[in-house]
């Protein structure tokens, strides 16, 4: 979101087939098969918490199949999300270092994958073998490849509460 171009659009491009149109139409029916089973699962005639139930946990969902990230653990996204953008939350020194200790574990899991995804044999259609692969951010620094995780994983998962 502050890269300038050139180097802004370069990186853009190496993540922008995967939300094209044609990317998108291939997706929509799992989309839609996890749409009902949420649904599906709501309870009947009791109060629930629907951006939790449906709309967090669709987002959720996707943004897994999207990063290729194991899906027993596809909360991670939503909590490291709340944490990059809650800041409110984190205000004491106490909360500034559980803040930090999260924003470093979220660190370590994707440059686990990324490490498992860079020299990968087999090209992947995800978000992190995307950036690994990808010409123009295949060299991005640690810092510069968990900006843009970070914004990919809030751009995602923000947007829809």
């Amino acid at each position: 979101i502050a890269m300038d171009p050139p180097k802004h659009d370069a990186q853009r491009k190496v993540v922008s087939p995967i939300v094209a149109p044609a990317n998108l139409a291939k997706l929509e029916g799992t989309i839609r098969e996890r749409a009902g089973k949420i649904l599906d699962s709501l309870p009947v005639s009791e109060t629930f918490n629907w951006v939790d139930r449906v709309s967090i946990e669709l987002t959720t969902q996707m943004l897994a199949t999207l990063f290729d990230f194991p899906w027993e653990e596809r909360r991670k996204l939503t909590r490291w999300s709340d944490v990059a953008t809650s800041e409110e939350a984190f205000k004491t020194p106490e909360g500034e270092a559980a803040r930090e200790a999260e924003l470093l574990e979220c660190a370590a899991y994707f440059t686990e994958l990324w490490n498992q995804r860079v020299n990968a044999t087999e090209p992947g259609g995800d978000l992190i073998t995307m950036l690994a692969q990808g010409e123009s951010t295949k060299n991005m620094s640690p810092a510069e490849y968990l900006g843009n995780v970070i914004l990919l994983i809030v751009g995602g998962n923000d947007s829809t509460r």
